[in-house]
């Protein structure tokens, strides 16, 4: 890893600065960050960043990433209710109510 930041420093340094980046920290868990993001991109053929919870600042980008990540939950619940996975399907049968998407059953 440090070997990578040490042949790298100056692209670093430069891609900080377009993008007003003043402090960088590296931790050997960057390498696994990369590792999943590349992985997943692959997987599900580009299109996907990975972003911790609570670093968007921007009241309305983070507002349209909390719709986007409840959209997906909530599709993913009405796939599980679908195809009637016990395990979950009670708590999503519960969600898609409150969305009103379905009625709640038992």
């Amino acid at each position: 890893m440090i070997d990578v930041l040490l042949r790298r420093h100056e692209a670093i340094v430069a891609a900080c600065a377009r993008h007003g980046v003043a402090r960088l920290e590296a931790y050997a868990c960057v390498e696994a960050y990369f590792g999943l993001l590349s992985e997943l991109r692959a997987l599900l053929e580009g299109g996907v960043d990975l972003v911790m919870v609570g670093a968007v600042k921007n009241p309305y980008i983070a507002r349209n990433i909390e719709r986007a990540y409840l959209a997906d939950v909530i599709d993913s619940c009405e796939a599980i209710v679908e195809k009637n996975v016990p395990l979950l399907r009670r708590e999503c049968t519960v969600l898609l109510k409150k969305a009103g998407r379905q009625e709640e059953r038992e």
